[in-house]
């Protein structure tokens, strides 16, 4: 599956390799499915049109066999997901794309009717951040929070999450962590944080003291 040389053995010109390309993307359009979805696809044009005939391959197989143990028979086992995740993440992703079901879900629906956090009282805010956590922990995400954030700060970035974030489907087994930013500046938590007041940044000396997340404030 080298794209750059033609079946006599010489060397495809780029003119040639973009018609290639341009016939791979139209198949993919007629299968109704958009590679860039579950794939990243490489600016070198002769490792983006294997990546592409790999992908054909894939999608190929799977809608004569329409199995995994059977694509595993085969020899494909490893599905051509890039960025990927773990195996099983990786094949659920695979199928949900050339299944056409959605790769990504959000709580925005379920939390339509949930209250502005300055609209609640403490104990409704802590009823409605447990609420929305339980919801994410049924899809494997996990929130990392620290003892003493007051409710209503959880409930507000909680309820941030729910209404903006997307998140990929995962396999059983496996789990994302979110609420931690990585990025103390911007992380809500950072006052009730031992590591992210110990640490110091940029932000920090230019402020003389600890930023902390607009939400906060």
């Amino acid at each position: 599956m080298v794209a750059e040389k033609k079946s006599g053995g010489g060397m495809l010109s780029m003119e040639q390799l973009r018609a290639r390309e341009v016939a791979l993307l139209q198949w993919f359009a007629e299968a109704g499915l958009n590679p860039d979805h579950i794939y990243q696809l490489p600016e070198r044009m002769e490792l983006r049109i294997n990546a592409l005939m790999l992908l054909v391959k894939w999608v190929t197989a799977w809608r004569s066999c329409n199995s995994r143990r059977k694509m595993k028979s085969l020899g494909l086992e490893c599905p051509p997901v890039e960025p990927g995740v773990n195996p099983e993440c990786d094949w659920l992703r695979f199928e949900r794309w050339v299944n056409g079901l959605p790769l990504e879900w959000s709580l925005k629906e379920a939390v339509r009717d949930y209250e502005d956090p300055e609209k609640v009282s403490d104990s409704m805010a802590e009823i409605r951040a447990d609420s929305i956590m339980g919801m994410l922990a049924d899809k494997n995400v996990l929130v990392d929070m620290q003892e003493g954030v007051p409710p209503k700060i959880a409930y507000a970035y909680l309820l941030r999450v729910a209404r903006e974030e997307r998140f990929e489907h995962l396999a059983p087994g496996t789990f994302q962590h979110i609420g931690c930013s990585a990025y103390c500046p911007e992380c809500v938590q950072r006052h009730w944080c031992e590591t992210g007041m110990e640490e110091e940044w940029p932000e920090d000396k230019e402020s003389a003291k600890p930023v902390v997340s607009k939400e906060v404030n």
